[in-house]
Order: C-alpha cells, then sequence, then structure tokens
C-alpha cells in the first residue's frame, strides 16, 4: 500500500502495483459453479412460481401500487455480493474495488429512491389507461396460465427491443448507458441501474395492454429484471447447452464490453432466441478478452455524474451546426457524427493492458470510513423506502437519503466538494437520529450520536486527503503504448525481483 501511495503522490506516470495487477488478472475465473448454478435457477423457478400465484389474482382496479418483488429481493442481492466478494477476496482475483461498488450500489439506490417518488407509477399509466378504455378481449385474464406463458414471451420480447433501442438511439443511450459504465463486471454492477430509464421502457409495453392485464405485465417485468442480476458475474464459465435459449453470464459478459466485437450484441434478458433471430448475437471470445465500461474514461463515482454523463456529448459537446442535425443527436446512436452517415464514430481498440481504471487513492482509514457510512446510508435508504423512517415524512426522508447518497460517492471520487457534502450529511443525519429517537429513547439518541460522530471526527482530521487533485495515473483514460511497455517491463522487473 505504501508503494502505491508513493507512485500516487510523487510520480503521477509511475507503474503502479495495482496497474501491473490489474492489467494480468485473468478475467474468468470458475467457482465449483454447478452448485451455484442449480441454485441460481432454483431460486428463480421459485420466484416464477410466486410471480405466477400473484397474477392468479387479478384486480381490475388495480393501480400499479404495491407487488414491488424487485425491492423484496434486494436483501438477497446484498447478501449474494458479500459472498461474491469474500469469494474474490479469499482467491485475490481483484474483482471488486469499494469505490467502484460503491458508485455502483448508490446509482441502484437511487433508482429505487425516486422511483418511490415518481418513476414507477408516472411511466405506468399508458398501460393502466390503454388496458381500462381499449383492451379488446378478457381471454388472458380469464385464463391466467395460457396468459403468463404467452406474456413471458411478449415481455421478453418488447425487453428485446427496449434493450436494443437504448443502444442504438443517443437519447436513450443516455439513460441505458448509466448500466454500462462501471469499468468492471461483478454482481454489484447489475445494480448500478439509470434513475430515468424506466419512464421511457415501459412505453415499449402498451400495445400489450389490448390483450394483457397490468398486473400480468409488471409481474413479467419484474421477473425480466431480477433474472438478469446473477448474470453480471465473471465467475461462470459457459453453460453449455443453456447457451442456445437462456441468456448467460458469458454472454452478458459481451454486452458490457467494450471491445469492437462486443459492440451493440446481446440484448437479450431471460433468453437469446431474440438476438440469435435478429443477428445481434455473440459469443464470448478466449483470445479477446472482453474489456468493461463505455469508450470514454469515468471522471467520477459520483450518482449524479453517473446518470448525467453521457448526456453530455448529446446536449453540450455535439458539434452540430443545424437544427436539423440537433434532431439527429438525439435520433442517431451515441456513434454517430454530424455531417456524416449513420455511426461513422470508429471504436477505439483497447485490451486489459491499454484500459485503466478510474481508481482515486484513499488511505485505509478513508477507505473503512467510506464503506460504514455507505452502509449506514443503504440501510436507511431502504428503510425510508420502505416508509418506516418518519412514516409521517416519507418523501422528506427520499430527499434526504438521496442527498447522503450522493455524499457518500463524493468521498469515493476524493473529491473536492466532499467535505462541504459531509458536514451537511452528517447535520442531517444527527437530525434523523434526533426526531427518531429523542423524545421516546433518549439512550439511544446518545448512542446513534456517538456512531455518528466517531467516525466523523476522523473524517475531520483528514480533510486534506481532498485537497489532491486526481492524478494521471488515478484517472479514468486509454493509456498509450509506452505507458502498456512501462507496465509491462515493470512486470518483468518484478518477477525477476521474486
Amino acid at each position: 500500500m505504501a508503494r502505491a501511495k508513493k507512485a500516487t503522490r510523487e510520480d503521477p506516470n509511475a507503474v503502479s502495483e495495482y496497474a501491473i495487477r490489474d492489467a494480468k488478472r485473468p478475467q474468468l475465473q470458475s467457482l465449483p459453479f454447478g452448485v451455484f448454478l442449480l441454485v441460481a435457477l432454483g431460486l428463480h423457478a421459485y420466484l416464477m412460481y410466486l410471480l405466477y400465484e400473484a397474477s392468479m389474482n387479478v384486480d381490475l382496479a388495480w393501480d400499479g401500487s404495491g407487488g414491488d418483488f424487485v425491492v423484496l429481493v434486494v436483501p438477497f442481492f446484498l447478501i449474494s455480493i458479500v459472498l461474491e466478494v469474500l469469494y474474490d477476496k479469499a482467491y485475490g482475483l481483484g474483482l471488486y474495488r469499494v469505490n467502484d461498488s460503491v458508485g455502483s450500489l448508490s446509482t441502484g439506490t437511487w433508482m429505487i429512491l425516486l422511483k418511490k417518488l415518481w418513476s414507477r407509477h408516472i411511466s405506468f399509466v399508458p398501460y393502466l389507461w390503454v388496458w381500462r378504455n381499449y383492451r379488446v378481449t378478457d381471454f388472458f385474464m380469464e385464463n391466467g396460465t395460457a396468459g403468463f406463458v404467452l406474456q413471458f414471451l411478449i415481455v421478453e420480447f418488447f425487453y428485446y427491443w427496449i434493450h436494443r433501442t437504448g443502444h442504438t438511439f443517443h437519447c436513450f443511450w443516455a439513460m441505458h448507458g448509466v448500466h454500462h459504465s462501471s469499468e468492471e463486471y461483478n454482481l454489484s454492477t447489475a445494480l448500478r441501474q439509470s434513475s430515468l430509464h424506466g419512464l421511457a421502457s415501459n412505453l415499449y409495453h402498451v400495445p400489450s395492454a389490448l390483450f394483457f392485464p397490468p398486473k400480468q405485465m409488471y409481474l413479467q417485468a419484474q421477473f425480466n429484471l431480477i433474472y438478469q442480476f446473477w448474470i453480471h458475474s465473471c465467475t461462470f464459465p459457459k453453460l453449455g447447452v443453456l447457451e442456445y435459449v437462456l441468456n448467460t453470464p458469458s454472454q452478458h459478459r459481451v454486452h458490457h464490453g467494450r471491445n469492437a466485437y462486443c459492440i451493440d450484441k446481446n440484448y437479450g434478458g431471460t433468453l437469446c432466441i431474440f438476438d440469435r433471430l435478429f443477428n445481434s448475437f455473440e459469443e464470448e471470445r478466449d483470445d479477446d478478452p472482453v474489456v468493461f465500461g463505455i469508450t470514454h474514461g469515468q471522471e467520477s463515482f459520483n450518482t449524479i455524474y453517473i446518470n448525467t454523463d453521457l448526456w453530455t456529448p448529446m446536449v453540450v459537446e455535439n458539434g452540430v451546426t443545424t437544427w436539423y442535425d440537433t434532431i439527429l443527436r438525439f435520433y442517431y446512436g451515441p456513434g454517430w457524427v454530424p455531417g456524416t452517415h449513420y455511426e461513422e464514430y470508429q471504436i477505439p481498440p483497447v485490451n486489459r493492458e491499454r484500459q485503466q481504471k478510474l481508481n482515486p487513492y484513499l488511505p485505509f482509514g478513508m477507505q473503512v470510513y467510506l464503506s460504514v457510512n455507505f452502509l449506514f446510508t443503504l440501510v436507511l435508504s431502504l428503510l425510508a423506502n420502505d416508509g418506516k423512517v418518519h412514516p409521517d415524512m416519507p418523501d422528506q426522508m427520499i430527499l434526504i437519503c438521496l442527498f447522503a447518497t450522493v455524499s457518500v460517492t463524493l468521498v469515493a471520487s476524493r473529491s473536492k466538494f466532499a467535505p462541504m457534502f459531509e458536514f451537511i450529511r452528517h447535520g442531517l443525519m444527527v437530525l434523523v437520529a434526533y426526531h427518531v429517537f429523542c423524545g421516546t429513547e433518549p439512550l439511544y439518541f446518545l448512542l446513534a450520536l456517538g456512531c455518528l460522530t466517531i467516525p466523523f471526527t476522523y473524517f475531520c482530521a483528514n480533510l486534506h486527503v481532498f485537497s489532491v487533485p486526481l492524478s494521471a495515473s488515478e484517472v479514468g483514460r486509454d493509456r498509450t503504448d509506452e505507458e502498456v511497455l512501462a507496465i509491462k517491463a515493470a512486470e518483468r522487473a518484478r518477477e525477476k525481483g521474486e
């Protein structure tokens, strides 16, 4: 750790041990995956059964409220992440970094909280309106099993096109690209979700409102989303004959890759049949390991930055000179260059040695502070989302949690704004603890105050950490050929020294 600190602070262009390890770490590590595969598929089969039972109870007055299975399975998501982290640490695979995981989970927290405020109800209104006023048959409502099976395929079909247009229309990519912005690929990446994409994606399902009850569609869409959690993993190899039908971890690794052969491939949710049908299927290649992320380096783990970064080239740095090109900039893909034909942007060549990930240095104590306060914020956010903290002020609590989430991601990014946000966050947390405990359990309030103040004292004693700008070895970018050669030379020197 001391040498990594020296490389960061004294020589911005020095080759760190982290750079050598990360460039050379294996892309794929196989667990005793048979057991885990059976457990994963068994749990999804049980979840499908629960959704089937729930969909059989059709309520014509159902308005889209309640029955949010995604929120219910969040504890299972978090337990799975902990298990993968333990496996990662046990074998030194380097699949997780604290800062990247905080960025991913915070972005997912934002999505859940904002959905609570507006997203799901606003985006679901068109489906309810068409179903109530223009449905052509009640057959699939009265024959629930047939409707459930057919709706599964229809939801998958519409998801394929939601996903495909999320990559090929710039205005949709600016939202969906949030999910692709992580430079790691692990289970926490699955939860890095856009706060805005849900507003548009549910509109694709509106045509099925002519035939299928809203509750059935909503539950099927949830299963489609929940299924995709486990495929965000580097711990599963190819799965044999299942690769011909299901969307698998191997296929989805390709989808998240920024290699030229990975771009705009494998859009399926639970199945790969529509990828094969519409010529967008691509297998993972052993001779060209997948490099994860988007084609430009990341500058921050801040959840606001993650949600807005991809709007910048479309709205600000768009290079357009006419109103017509302004419209095309929204319509054409993210690779469109104004004044040229569709998708003229050349995908930059990349491999694992060339990619340098965003990795701001934080002392070990500050990493502990970040981890503890992020977990506290995450638990508070989930409780606030469930209305269990200040139930008389639910929206205000959600806004406080949104602010707290931004604050911890600024710490992860070693932003110069982190101290200001953390001072405000600490004050808000003390205020929340006072309102929750002081009136009934003053001893608990004093305990909470101590738990908040002790780590915050450490933070205040180390504010100098946030005054140091990120060096060239910490920012997310592609290395030059000279830097790649330096990494190889440093690796050879280290091997000789051993």
